[in-house]
């Protein structure tokens, strides 16, 4: 079962309740004076504004504010274009739990359209003409992308964490000419509350052997099908197993994966890591020649590997002296040098350095 919730115009804070339900509302009579272009009050900024008046019930009576309202009104008055930002970043509300947005107006004539940016007007979210005028009406965007101009529907909503970004929400006038617009209630229609912690998977061992002065590599993934995003886990390590720049120390520890979502839903597993004494050994590499001889245009293919006692984890550099070969990669005449560079996942490393003679002719080769 989904649960709405209408925020009519009672507080200037955006709500987060405990079962994961948003409400942006404006606070209990305050700007009830004209407030400078841009100044942020707790999650909304009204822009372009000359007139900004927070009224209550009684208030929007005297003013002659059209029926259909509940609670505090919002008015905005300016020419060309008037509007809010709504800014959720401190809430954290995750954009793939959201079923719809609404947002109650209220448009005169003047309004020729109500429009969503988040980057100042550049790329459009939404651009609605009122269904109505002189009347209140509900726009309403949905996670299926009515009323959503970009294709990715909801999703452009969200930040790289996939939470809600700011906003902008205004309306654009047909004339140059001063127009008052009303703001009743912000309505976010969520999922149900989320109850269910994401789901880490890991196919390795709980038992894990290495060496001290490295980090630990796990292939972990974690999926949380509520917000329908991946999320990335914490690890927690036991008292002493790193040292200050983040490196195992021998010994053995214990590694907690933990997995949190936006609800406080977690999972974890717990991994037992053994680390060995720090690997100080070079890897060996298999070439023992310290100098080869070969025919000019081919193709230096040797059989050079390398291997190491503890690490299998190599990574071995081949770099050829400048001039050595062509735009084809073939060998030039003349002497050249290959050095040959392993190096093993703790830094230990290893070079050999080949002399390499490139002749002309088959019978110049030794």
């Amino acid at each position: 079962m989904k649960r709405i919730v209408v925020a009519t115009i009672v507080a200037l804070s955006l709500l987060l309740s405990s079962v994961s339900i948003y409400a942006a509302s404006f606070e209990d009579g305050a700007g009830k004076e004209e407030i400078p272009y841009g100044e942020e009050l707790e999650g909304v900024t009204c822009l372009h504004v000359n007139g900004f008046n927070m009224m209550t019930a009684e208030e929007a009576v005297a003013a002659e504010v059209p029926e259909g309202y509940s609670g505090y009104v919002l008015a905005l008055t300016n020419t060309s274009a008037t509007g809010i930002t709504l800014d959720l970043s401190e809430k954290k509300v995750v954009v793939n739990a959201i079923e719809s947005i609404t947002f109650r107006v209220y448009c005169t004539a003047n309004v020729k359209e109500i429009r969503i940016t988040d980057d100042a007007g550049y790329s459009w979210i939404s651009r609605v003409v009122p269904s109505a005028t002189e009347a209140w009406i509900d726009v309403t965007l949905t996670k299926d992308g009515d009323n959503i101009s970009k294709s990715e529907g909801m999703d452009c909503f969200a930040d790289t964490n996939g939470y809600f970004k700011p906003v902008n929400f205004g309306f654009r006038f047909t004339d140059n000419e001063s127009t008052t617009v009303y703001i009743d209630s912000i309505t976010f229609n969520m999922k149900e509350a989320d109850t269910v912690a994401p789901v880490i998977t890991y196919n390795g061992e709980n038992a894990i052997s290495t060496t001290e002065g490295k980090t630990l590599e796990l292939d972990i993934a974690v999926w949380d099908e509520y917000e329908e995003r991946a999320i990335t886990p914490e690890y927690i390590w036991s008292d002493g197993a790193l040292d200050e720049n983040g490196l195992l120390v021998a010994g053995q520890h214990t590694c907690t994966v933990k997995a949190t979502d936006a609800a406080g839903n977690h999972s974890e597993i717990t991994l037992i890591v053994t680390v060995g004494k720090k690997d100080v050994t070079a890897p060996d590499i298999n070439w023992t020649a310290e100098t080869i001889s070969a025919l000019v245009g081919t193709r230096c293919l040797l059989d050079i590997s390398a291997t190491d006692d503890t690490d299998g984890e190599l990574e071995t550099i081949f770099e050829w002296s400048e001039g050595a070969l062509d735009n084809r990669g073939r060998l030039t005449e003349g002497e050249h040098t290959l050095t040959i560079t392993a190096t093993d996942s703790t830094g230990n490393k290893t070079e050999k350095t080949v002399k390499v003679v490139v002749v002309a002719s088959l019978d110049q080769l030794d």
